[in-house]
């Protein structure tokens, strides 16, 4: 009988009617291994490579990474001078429905202007889709990204965030890097649009 049979006869005797001595005697083995044998716990099987994070190094780098969305995953792993790699550390984030994505792009806007919209929404949210045909609109501007580098740039967000103010990448109508251009949509009746073209010239 092997040690590993023995082991588990031992396990499943009824031992507390039964004395040590006396189950020596029926398998034929020492105290000591009865003894061991009565303590020992199989080690749960495990498969892969052991993780290279604990469940502690995991939420600081989820907590930073919440804390300033533009960080990159190498910053991170210098900053909390984790003994991983920058892909070990994507993952992570990555694993917390933190993935790097574009930012959106908004205005830059003060109190006054978001106020303003809203009132210009709510007086017009009524408008019959008539008036809203007959208009014209126009824009030419100069679009600075605030804060760009010239680098593309990326930011790490939970889904159905994008256009939450700490997403977003925001836009100026001065300094900094920029791009001039003109816009134009409308939506005009043909009559309108003809009418509009033979009094003002071609467009």
């Amino acid at each position: 009988m092997g040690r590993k049979e023995q082991r588990n006869l031992i396990i499943r005797f009824p031992l507390s009617n039964q004395l040590f001595k006396e189950v020596q005697q029926i398998i034929g083995c020492s105290a000591k291994m009865i003894s061991n044998a009565l303590k020992w716990q199989q080690k749960p099987e495990t498969r892969g490579r052991k993780r290279a994070t604990t469940v502690k190094t995991d939420r600081r780098i989820v907590r930073m990474a919440k804390i300033q969305p533009i960080i990159t995953s190498r910053k991170i792993k210098d900053d909390l001078k984790l003994p991983v790699s920058a892909v070990t550390v994507r993952r992570r984030l990555i694993e917390a429905k933190l993935s790097a994505r574009s930012p959106r792009k908004a205005p830059l806007l003060k109190k006054w202007h978001v106020q303003n919209r809203l009132k210009f929404a709510k007086e017009h949210i009524n408008w019959p889709k008539k008036k809203w045909r007959n208009i014209l609109w126009t824009d030419e501007s100069k679009t600075v990204l605030f804060g760009y580098s010239g680098r593309r740039q990326y930011i790490r967000r939970p889904p159905g965030t994008e256009f939450k103010p700490q997403y977003t990448v925001k836009t100026v109508k001065h300094g900094g890097k920029k791009n001039h251009g003109m816009g134009m949509f409308f939506i005009l009746r043909c009559w309108a649009y003809l009418s509009y073209t033979r009094d003002h010239g071609s467009v």
